[in-house]
């Protein structure tokens, strides 16, 4: 089965598309430690680009990433709602000719 997932802006997102972490889920329902720890993971993510590693049954994007802790790795994965992740605009190639200069001619 696969599922058309969209971000915050409609763009369509597939696994291995690199997005923007735009937003923080609600941890409201969350054990006070839970919520604790999981806070400082998604402060982490907001801001950050990652890649979706694999997308869930009902449409959000999982992110594998890791962190850095007291000179230790630790791995981390969470799931995301759409609209939480923005996928870059892609830059367009500019219009202007660049001019190359002619070592011969003597410039």
């Amino acid at each position: 089965m696969t599922i058309n997932m969209k971000d915050a802006r409609g763009t369509t997102i597939r696994v291995g598309d690199r997005v923007r972490i735009i937003g923080m889920p609600d941890l409201s329902g969350m054990s006070k430690d839970a919520k604790a720890e999981s806070e400082i993971v998604f402060q982490h993510l907001v801001g950050t680009y990652k890649r979706i590693t694999d997308i869930d049954q009902i449409g959000n994007a999982g992110i594998r990433f890791r962190l850095r802790k007291k000179n230790k790795l630790e791995h981390h994965w969470v799931c995301l709602e759409p609209h939480l992740i923005q996928k870059p605009k892609r830059k367009r190639a500019s219009n202007k000719a660049v001019k190359v200069q002619n070592p011969a001619a003597g410039f």
